[in-house]
């Protein structure tokens, strides 16, 4: 499974690819996950409370693309 997450990553990525430097594990597999991708990427940092990371994640992503919502309505006038 480890080698299918780094295959999908590196193929999302394509050219761009060299340019990870780290890789964050957040979310509920975090922790399982972990001894087994770090021998595939040399920068892999478990995220402290990993599950409760990634809610976070997602709440500061609503958060900005609220914000961005609220920006583009009010330069609009709406």
């Amino acid at each position: 499974m480890a080698r299918e997450i780094r295959n999908r990553v590196l193929s999302a990525w394509r050219s761009e690819a060299d340019r990870i430097r780290r890789l964050f594990l957040a979310g509920g597999g975090g922790k399982a996950m972990a001894d087994h991708l770090g021998s595939l990427h040399p920068t892999i940092t478990l995220m402290k409370d990993a599950q409760m990371a990634n809610a976070l994640g997602y709440l500061d992503a609503a958060k900005i693309k609220e914000q961005g919502q609220f920006q583009a309505a009010r330069a609009t006038g709406s």
